[in-house]
């Protein structure tokens, strides 16, 4: 249903994130998580499989955004699903979906 589908989520080391990620990987998509623990996200990528990575990031530098925005591989650009957990309370930034 998602294949093909690049996706994006702040705080996808643990909770509501997590569990979005679980499900987004269940259903085909690539998903990138986000989150200031390395270790928290190792440990979520590791339980995701093969199609999750991680980036350390805090979301309170205007810096980072702009990396985790223009810094990823560019084949994420044209059907990237971006959701911020908790800067932005659980709602949804932008999607192509």
């Amino acid at each position: 249903m998602l294949a093909g589908r690049h996706i994006v989520i702040t705080g996808g080391g643990s909770g509501i994130g997590l569990a979005m990620a679980r499900k987004f990987v269940s259903q085909g998509a690539s998903v990138l998580i986000a989150g200031r623990n390395k270790e928290k996200l190792e440990k979520a990528v590791s339980s995701l499989g093969g199609n999750a990575q991680y980036l350390v990031f805090d979301v309170s530098k205007v810096e980072m955004i702009v990396i985790l925005l223009y810094g990823r591989n560019q084949s994420w650009e044209a059907s990237t699903a971006w959701f911020a957990m908790r800067a932005f309370h659980c709602m949804k930034v932008t999607s192509d979906m």
